[in-house]
């Protein structure tokens, strides 16, 4: 990551969830886990790179996340964090059965488990809130 004020689409930042292969499915974020068990045949795992937003993206999730009735506004947390999700994921790491690479595509998140993808919320959420970024997205 560069330390310049403008946000450049070619910085990412790698985002991990591990989930059970058999059985039960279950969903692990990485701190759940101890090295020895990310490494072992019970998990496996699937990493996302997400970009940084930017000003533009900010004014746009803050627009698409609140609605306005009779003078009033109301915020939906859930629609901003569906929306950053969708917004900041650049590429994937998944493959198919054959292991040939499957493209990344983001109408292809919203056919992602929700427990996945609720792991890669709370991750990117942190991540930016780490960043100093979370806020102010919300106060933009």
């Amino acid at each position: 990551m560069s330390n310049s004020i403008f946000v450049s689409r070619d910085d990412t930042f790698p985002l991990t969830v591990y989930y059970v292969k058999e059985g039960d499915f279950a969903v692990r974020k990485p701190d759940d886990l101890t090295e020895d068990e990310k490494n072992s045949d019970e998990y496996d795992s699937v990493t996302i790179k997400f970009t940084l937003p930017d000003h533009s993206i900010s004014k746009m999730l803050m627009r698409r996340s609140t609605t306005f009735v009779g003078g009033a506004s109301t915020f939906d947390h859930g629609t901003f964090n569906n929306i950053l999700f969708e917004i900041l994921a650049k590429s994937w790491d998944l493959k198919d059965d054959n292991g040939k690479a499957i493209d990344f595509d983001v109408m292809k998140l919203n056919d992602m488990r929700p427990d996945i993808v609720r792991a890669f919320v709370e991750q990117l959420q942190n991540e930016l809130d780490d960043r100093g970024l979370y806020m102010a997205i919300l106060q933009s």
